[in-house]
């Protein structure tokens, strides 16, 4: 699997207290992309939290791309995330 584990994912959006979140990943990555449905809540079943508990999603403020070796095709990506 790659990626954040489901459980995690949810175990973030079911905290409250977590108001930010920054994003590493290795690119391309598929998993970029499911992350990032799962953080800002597109692809969550139920009404959203633990018990059915509303959560507040995420939103995506900044990406980056961060080039950490020219020498190879390899690149990070930077996201962060705030609610």
């Amino acid at each position: 699997m790659q990626g954040l584990h489901p459980t995690a994912v949810h175990a973030i959006l079911d905290c409250s207290r977590i108001r930010s979140v920054i994003y590493v990943v290795t690119c391309p990555s598929n998993s970029l992309i499911k992350d990032a449905l799962l953080l800002c809540g597109h692809t969550r079943r139920g009404s959203g939290g633990v018990g059915g508990v509303k959560y507040e999603p995420f939103q995506l403020t900044s990406f980056q791309i961060v080039d950490m070796d020219p020498t190879s095709e390899e690149y990070r990506s930077v996201l962060h995330y705030c609610r």
